[in-house]
């Protein structure tokens, strides 16, 4: 009796999950050599035009179950580091753009539209604090899922755009259209600024402060010895 309750559970799991969609693989990085995304994505789904000319994401991860949030993201514990701040989501076809800011920076982002592919666009001001660099990761959202791509010290020089392409699909294989876009954001670095180097002591030095250590470790057990 257990084991034919077990299955019939089995069986209805299978059949709710096949009608909410298609289920969803373990998510995967774009940049493993070797090992392509399990869910299709690529860097050149979605694509920004702030280290000119217009490139690609630098890695993607995907796809993931449910809405993100700030909390989410920074959870995931992704190879591109942590300290995620939410800086704006577009889900509104209105054509006014979605605001938010960080850094000092104020940022309107307008991309979203209901279709499977699309252009969007980030302003940034104001001009004379600009340019500055960040990280950011950018996220499409599309039916019960997540995506997200990742891009590394980008310049925001006031008008930047890029494109996007849908990845979600149904039981059948075909797009879904565009639910949100959103950002979220990080401080980054000048790529021509010069790498940050970091003293390391010589051994020999090492070695004179721990002599010096040691006598003086030798000379308070005399004094206290006496």
């Amino acid at each position: 009796m257990r084991l034919t309750l077990l299955s019939t559970l089995a069986v209805g799991a299978a059949m709710f999950a096949a009608s909410s969609g298609t289920a969803l693989a373990a998510a995967t990085y774009c940049s493993v050599a070797g090992s392509p995304n399990t869910a299709g994505m690529k860097l050149s789904d979605l694509t920004f035009s702030g280290n000119t000319p217009t490139t690609s994401a630098d890695d993607c991860y995907g796809i993931v179950a449910g809405n993100e949030s700030q909390t989410s993201i920074n959870g995931l514990n992704l190879t591109w580091g942590t300290n995620w701040t939410f800086l704006v989501k577009d889900e509104s076809e209105s054509g006014s753009a979605s605001t938010g800011s960080f850094g000092g920076i104020s940022y309107s982002l307008d991309g979203f539209s209901a279709s499977t592919s699309g252009n969007w666009t980030l302003n940034a001001g104001p001009a004379g604090s600009l340019p500055v660099f960040v990280d950011f990761i950018a996220v499409l959202k599309g039916t019960n899922e997540h995506a997200l791509w990742f891009f590394d010290d980008v310049k925001i020089d006031g008008s930047d755009n890029g494109t996007w392409q849908s990845v979600f699909t149904n039981n059948n294989f075909k797009l879904q259209d565009l639910s949100h876009i959103s950002l979220y954001i990080r401080n980054g670095r000048d790529p021509g600024d010069p790498p940050v180097v970091i003293d390391v002591p010589e051994p020999a030095t090492l070695a004179l402060v721990g002599l010096a250590l040691f006598a003086a470790g030798a000379a308070r057990r005399r004094a206290r010895s006496g």
